[in-house]
């Protein structure tokens, strides 16, 4: 016998390794354009809340349309109901769109 608990506990614990990177904000956005990958950006995005408006707010001003349809509903998410943005709608109007969200949530454009 002679085995003691010590005997199978390591001595030094391993280093950790480093945390993954979290994606950034702009780069969650690009991942909303792969559909493989928007699950994931739309949790992250309505995780991040607040912080995540602006990089939202400037997908909303994209031409991809489908990328703007993403952005809103993860904007939807973030604000609740009511929020007034058509993605297809003419440039024109969808400016008049994105200046009363800019008041709405307070961001300012990038």
């Amino acid at each position: 016998l002679g085995d003691t608990f010590a005997d199978y506990v390591p001595r030094g614990a391993a280093p950790a390794a480093p945390a993954p990177a979290a994606p950034r904000l702009p780069d969650l956005v690009e991942q909303l354009r792969d559909n493989a990958l928007t699950a994931v950006a739309v949790d992250e995005l309505g995780r991040g809340g607040a912080e995540s408006l602006p990089a939202l707010r400037a997908a909303l001003d994209r031409r991809d349309v489908e990328l703007r349809r993403r952005a809103l509903l993860v904007l939807q998410h973030i604000g609740g109901p009511g929020i007034e943005f058509d993605p297809f709608a003419p440039e024109q109007q969808r400016r008049h769109q994105l200046a009363a969200l800019y008041a709405r949530f307070n961001v300012r454009p990038v």
